[in-house]
């Protein structure tokens, strides 16, 4: 499990930087506060559910796209 979040993490700030969004735009389209993508990225909290699904919706792709490891 702990490496499941791991790659969230590490995915969920890649794609951010990618799509070039501050925090508080991402969290915009997500309909939360800044300091709660601050909080999933710096392993202070996990997302719930809900907010996951929100993600892979703004992101455009599946859960194993988004989960997958890096080669």
């Amino acid at each position: 499990m702990e490496e499941l979040l791991e790659r969230f993490r590490k995915n969920l700030k890649d794609k951010i930087e990618d799509k070039e969004y501050s925090q508080r735009e991402f969290a915009k389209l997500l309909g939360c506060d800044q300091t709660s993508i601050s909080k999933w990225i710096n392993a202070k909290a996990e997302p719930k559910l809900s907010n996951i699904l929100k993600i892979l919706e703004v992101f455009d792709c599946d859960f194993y796209e988004f989960f997958k490891k890096d080669k």
